[in-house]
């Protein structure tokens, strides 16, 4: 009589039960690990501590893991305890292993950042809203009443170079201010759910108060226009005029009908980029899906400022543009994830301005760029909102103000400024300006 094979418990595992078992066996080690680092994450956040985190991943991981693998040998072996513990132990070991090199190297591989370096010209103002915030003056023989502000993008992407408009208005006597908003260049940083609108409002103010200016005049770059128009939202009288620079959505709600966000082909770019930066991508996710205080203790700051500098450096800043600037740009520097991220996140939850800005009278100057990544229904909400405002469209150029163009805008916003008729004429029109020459 031939010899028969049994299993502990008397009965030789079918092929079904045997593919549940390595069915179980990899579904408990993709759990465990996926549920190991959202709960070094969470407990991170909660309690503020990477030693009490990472514990509280690794029992995680194990009772998951090791779980799994107990029960899937069960189903393989029956009751043979000690080769039930020999799975599970080498199963928790391999998971634990994975585990930690995706864990850490997301977390503290090198991401080096590219910190502003401070020179003479740097100045600091300590304002009451508690930031200390760098800027550096542009002026000659100032002649004009209102201070200049020119209130950069992002956020979190300051520069310490004015472009050739500043210098432009220091030679007619205007008095021009470089900041640095707080979480980014050389100003102070904040914790993360510190970053608001509202609060770049009010440090807006204070400067405005520490300037000892009645008014001032501010130009806004991107997420600078959007925080420039917030700020006339929430000080209406306090802007003798504003300039708008390819500026972001004037509210970002989901509830704003005002359409995309991007131009079909900056989307394209952006879809490009952050396939292209996925570690990028990771930190930007887990900080707007809740787990902001967990990645703030856990990962370097400095690394994720990184981590967002590289990003921008792969952002096409003119999409669709078949003549592009050849130029070489300098690495982005002085940038910060955090004020990014959170900032970024709040706008999409701040009031509506525009009720408020139907009503402000202040000139306003709009300028639209052919191939800006911003969709053009971003822009066109500005002028369709400011009563007293003029757009002027840029043929050529993209997001950034390039050399060939320096000139353009210069003379645009002095004349602007000055109360003289505008170098081109404002445009009027519903559709594209571009799509429809």
């Amino acid at each position: 009589m031939g010899e028969i094979n049994h299993t502990a418990n008397g009965a030789t595992p079918t092929i079904f039960k045997k593919i549940s078992a390595w069915a179980l066996l990899l579904v408990s080690v993709i759990v465990g690990m996926i549920v190991s680092m959202l709960a070094t994450i969470y407990f991170a956040g909660i309690t503020g501590s990477r030693i009490i985190a990472f514990a509280a991943g690794i029992v995680t991981l194990v009772i998951i893991a090791g779980g799994g693998s107990y029960f899937a040998g069960r189903m393989l072996k029956g009751k043979q305890v000690q080769s039930n513990r020999k799975y599970s132990m080498f199963t928790s070991g391999i998971a634990l292993l994975l585990t930690a090199s995706l864990m850490l190297g997301f977390l503290y591989a090198p991401a080096e950042s590219n910190p502003m370096q401070p020179n003479d010209h740097v100045q600091y103002w300590d304002l009451s809203t508690g930031s200390r915030i760098a800027y550096t003056r542009i002026s000659e023989n100032v002649d004009k009443p209102y201070p200049v502000l020119l209130v950069h993008g992002g956020a979190g992407a300051p520069s310490l170079e004015a472009d050739d408009y500043a210098k432009a208005l220091a030679k007619e006597g205007y008095d021009v201010y470089n900041y640095q908003q707080v979480g980014a260049g050389l100003s102070s940083r904040l914790k993360p759910d510190e970053y608001t609108v509202d609060r770049h409002v009010q440090d807006l103010e204070a400067i405005r108060k520490q300037l000892n200016a009645d008014k001032v005049i501010l130009i806004g770059g991107s997420w600078g226009g959007t925080l420039t128009a917030n700020y006339m939202a929430a000080y209406p009288n306090n802007v003798e005029k504003a300039v708008f620079r390819s500026p972001g959505s004037i509210w970002a709600s989901a509830n704003a009908n005002i359409g995309p966000g991007d131009s079909t082909a900056g989307q394209q770019d952006q879809n490009k980029a952050v396939s292209g930066n996925l570690r990028f991508t990771m930190a930007q996710s887990i900080a707007q899906l809740g787990g902001t205080q967990g990645l703030y203790v856990l990962m370097p700051e400095k690394s994720l400022d990184g981590l967002l500098e590289r990003f921008v450096d792969t952002l096409n800043m003119e999409p669709g543009n078949p003549n592009p600037d050849t130029n070489e740009e300098p690495p982005s520097e002085g940038y910060g994830f955090w004020v990014n991220a959170k900032t970024g996140q709040n706008t999409r939850i701040v009031p509506d301005p525009r009720p408020a800005l139907k009503k402000n009278t202040t000139p306003v100057l709009i300028i639209r760029a052919q191939y800006d990544y911003i969709a053009w229904e971003q822009t066109r909400e500005y002028r369709n909102t400011f009563p007293n405002s003029k757009l002027l469209p840029v043929a050529g150029l993209g997001h950034k103000i390039t050399k060939p163009y320096q000139q353009i805008y210069s003379e645009a916003i002095v004349k602007f400024l000055n109360g003289e008729e505008l170098p081109i004429e404002p445009y009027t029109g519903a559709e594209n300006p571009f799509s429809v020459q």
